[in-house]
């Protein structure tokens, strides 16, 4: 809510260039003739103005992955240095690693959401996890 007011026109640069946190991205095109999936990772620097060298290491085209209308499980680790993810529907499990070595380390903060305006998707059964110290 910090925020609230910076949102009333949408711009994803004033989300990315103020956030301290990873960002896991995943969309499907169907019937494009290209691929047809991406999942991608960032690490957004507060202050950096701009995505250049934000990228977190490979970029996924899981191909048959985000098909429309098919639930989806999605388990997310996120540790210091990276994020570690299990998706899966009912035809196909994917498991994946984003490393993040040099940059700096996300070690607290919360979790956000960012369904895109041409995008839509339903939320269920949300869970986070803290491990016990």
């Amino acid at each position: 809510m910090k925020w609230n007011q910076l949102r009333e026109t949408p711009a994803m640069s004033t989300y990315f260039d103020h956030m301290h946190a990873y960002h896991l991205s995943y969309a499907a095109f169907p019937n494009t003739g290209e691929s047809t999936a991406y999942l991608r990772g960032r690490r957004y620097l507060p202050e950096a103005k701009g995505l250049r060298g934000t990228e977190l290491a490979p970029e996924y085209d899981p191909a048959g992955l985000f098909e429309t209308g098919v639930p989806h499980q999605i388990t997310v680790i996120k540790n210091d240095r990276g994020l570690f993810m299990r998706i899966a529907n009912a035809g196909k499990v994917f498991h994946g690693r984003m490393a993040n070595p040099d940059l700096p380390q996300v070690t607290h903060g919360r979790i956000g959401l960012c369904p895109m305006f041409t995008r839509s998707a339903r939320y269920a059964n949300f869970q986070v996890s803290v491990p016990k110290h």
